[in-house]
């Protein structure tokens, strides 16, 4: 509503694993997606699975800048996980080739938020929350965290993300949802 003090998500990207073609994929690319018409952008993350026999992997997460994703060192992210038997892990790393996202299987279920991601001046920052089913018993962890890329750009507007897996894992095509909502600043 115009004038409301709350800010409402607009749908504006969906992919679906169903949408991609060929045989089972290791990646799944969320492209293109950001715009100056929103500040805030939610990708809310729904059933991702990895294919029948795949021992539990890491998702990870790469941003794209410059035209290319990049793969370097230059990520920086920590992560607390709370496992279904309530131990907590911290996982705190830089100088990265990646974001780790945590350990998953049979179901990856959360929601990435990323703020300023056309942002001219300092970095783009990354939060996530996930809910991954790491094994076929329904043993369930929960997953917080946050990540940004520190390394040397000529522009700091995010263009995509691409999410794969360790250990060459391959992700159900017939399976996870990824919608892209955009809002703006309050």
């Amino acid at each position: 509503k115009v004038g409301s003090t709350t800010s409402s998500l607009l749908l504006l990207h969906t992919v679906a694993g169903s949408d991609r073609s060929g045989t089972n994929n290791s990646e799944l690319v969320v492209e293109p997606t950001f715009s100056t018409t929103y500040d805030i952008y939610q990708i809310r993350v729904q059933d991702i699975k990895l294919v029948d026999g795949e021992s539990a992997k890491d998702l990870k997460m790469h941003l794209k800048f410059d035209g290319a994703y990049k793969t370097g060192t230059d990520y920086t992210y920590w992560y607390e996980k709370i496992s279904e038997n309530a131990t907590r892990t911290v996982v705190d790393d830089n100088n990265q080739d990646d974001i780790a996202l945590g350990s998953f299987k049979e179901n990856l279920n959360g929601i990435i938020t990323v703020y300023n991601p056309l942002k001219a001046v300092g970095y783009p920052v990354i939060h996530f929350d996930f809910v991954v089913t790491t094994s076929t018993t329904a043993q369930h962890s929960i997953v917080s965290g946050g990540a940004m890329y520190d390394g040397s750009l000529t522009s700091l507007s995010i263009q995509g993300i691409r999410f794969s897996t360790s250990g060459n894992g391959q992700l159900d095509d017939g399976t996870g949802i990824i919608n892209v909502y955009g809002a703006p600043m309050a």
